[in-house]
């Protein structure tokens, strides 16, 4: 995959997270909740199982 292709990829990603975020606001998902994904999703990008439930749980959930 080209360096373009990847770019654009990445582009579509951040978009489509903006717009998960922009809904769980209508939603009434508490700023920390989405301030805590936006840096998951979008600023430090990490995907994994735990990280997720870090980012809607909380640091100190053990879900």
């Amino acid at each position: 995959m080209s360096e373009e292709s990847q770019s654009q990829i990445g582009e579509l990603s951040a978009e489509v997270f903006e717009k998960f975020l922009a809904e769980l606001e209508q939603a009434g998902i508490p700023e920390e909740v989405r301030g805590r994904l936006r840096q998951t999703l979008l600023i430090d990008p990490k995907f994994s199982d735990a990280a997720l439930r870090t980012a809607v749980f909380g640091e100190e959930s053990s879900q």
